[in-house]
């Protein structure tokens, strides 16, 4: 429903992402927008999921709708959010690698060694528990086959 809302009232991003207009809106009908599921997950990035919050809008209406034999289908597609985890992992075909003086990201498939040439530093994968998806493509960093200052990225 949030995202119809954001549809028709809001500012939706590009598809699939979920902006802070969007995770400020679930926060105000009493769902919290986490990319795990659980308390502490991103609140704004593609792949965001909800949990009710306790105490929230959400939860105080549905008690009175239960209270008056209103009963919810609910399926719970995901058994648990590492299931979850481990599956958009796999399914990641490039890897976000950050220069760690500058911070530059430069995407590329898993497992290479590239270099900032500003920084003369070897770029770093993510650490092994981190999601490859979790940071976003920005425009403007570099990219495999760019040239710069006559020297090009591997």
């Amino acid at each position: 429903m949030v995202h119809l809302w954001q549809h028709h009232f809001g500012k939706p991003s590009r598809g699939g992402y979920h902006n802070r207009e969007w995770a400020e809106k679930m926060h105000s009908v009493g769902l919290a927008p986490s990319s795990t599921g659980e308390p502490g997950g991103k609140k704004t990035w593609q792949r965001v999921t909800h949990y009710i919050a306790q105490g929230g809008p959400f939860r105080t209406v549905f008690a009175k709708l239960e209270k008056e034999g209103f009963d919810a289908l609910y399926v719970e597609l995901w058994d648990d959010a590492k299931k979850q985890a481990a599956r958009r992992k796999k399914a990641a075909s490039k890897t976000c690698y950050t220069c760690p003086s500058c911070g530059l990201n430069a995407w590329a498939k898993p497992n290479v060694r590239l270099m900032c040439a500003e920084c003369v530093l070897d770029l770093e994968p993510p650490p092994p528990d981190e999601d490859a998806d979790d940071k976003e493509e920005p425009e403007g960093d570099m990219a495999i086959g760019q040239e710069i200052d006559g020297l090009a990225v591997a």
